[in-house]
């Protein structure tokens, strides 16, 4: 979700909520490849939207302590998810910012997180990812980047 105010370009926009979104996911591990598919809806029924991400990733330990896992997946959202973050309603529009009604789209990730076993049940991560949007999204008018960069820092503690 934003605010008007995160951005000039939002200025005179509505705000967008984040929503509550739910759902499952099926993992399938296999020697040489981890396959993750998840299903999501907003049910907080701010979007009333949906998505599905399907990734592939593998997880290599480079000695006992450090790992690196690349992934590649991808992530569809319907159109109601899409319209409702990055569509532009009739009377937010302006001179420089077109009336837009978003369609469903396909995004496209890539990343590596690396790993740090601090001890048996610890572990340091670095996530370092990339999103190249789809053109239901980059179609919008309040959209400058056709690519998103993230870079995140975990701990996880095994149960």
């Amino acid at each position: 979700g934003y605010k008007p105010s995160d951005a000039t370009i939002l200025n005179g926009m509505a705000e967008r909520e984040g929503g509550v979104w739910a759902g499952g996911t099926i993992d399938w591990r296999t020697d040489v490849v981890d396959l993750s598919f998840k299903a999501m809806t907003d049910v907080g029924g701010d979007s009333e939207g949906s998505s599905m991400k399907l990734e592939a990733s593998r997880m290599f330990f480079l000695g006992e302590r450090f790992t690196v896992s690349p992934k590649i997946g991808a992530v569809w959202l319907d159109d109601k998810a899409v319209d409702y973050f990055y569509g532009v309603r009739a009377g937010e529009a302006t001179a420089g910012r077109a009336a837009y009604t978003g369609s469903s789209t396909v995004n496209v990730e890539a990343g590596v997180t690396f790993g740090y076993m601090l001890a048996e049940r610890h572990m340091l991560m670095l996530d370092i990812s990339a999103t190249k949007l789809g053109s239901g999204i980059t179609d919008s008018p309040i959209v400058v980047n056709d690519t998103l960069t993230t870079v995140g820092l975990g701990y996880m503690f095994k149960f």
